[in-house]
């Protein structure tokens, strides 16, 4: 399973506390879920503090898996730009497992 980001609006604890509680009942742990951020998911506009809200209860923003033959790699999009350390990774991780295909957030990246 695979979320695409935008699950709260703002970013904020209760919010995050409010979804975990919710997909609780329903989460088979024998089932990978994947998170990626998208811009409400991490919100910048907090006082200026970068929340770790996500982090917290999902782990890095940036990373990828392996299942079979597929790369999923998950990209912290929550910017309006990809970050060059990412766009390096980004290509070494494609480089290193041949043909791939690419789903973002943003369509602005697509």
């Amino acid at each position: 399973m695979v979320n695409l980001g935008d699950s709260v609006e703002f970013g904020r604890r209760n919010e995050w506390g409010k979804y975990i509680a919710e997909l609780a009942p329903y989460w088979d742990r024998d089932i990978p879920y994947y998170h990626t951020p998208g811009g409400h998911s991490i919100n910048f506009r907090i006082n200026g503090v970068y929340p770790a809200f996500f982090e917290h209860y999902f782990g890095k923003t940036d990373y990828f898996v392996d299942v079979s033959n597929w790369r999923f790699v998950f990209l912290n999009t929550s910017t309006t730009f990809l970050a060059d350390t990412q766009t390096r990774w980004l290509s070494i991780l494609v480089d290193t497992h041949g043909q791939a295909r690419g789903t973002f957030h943003r369509t602005s990246f697509a």
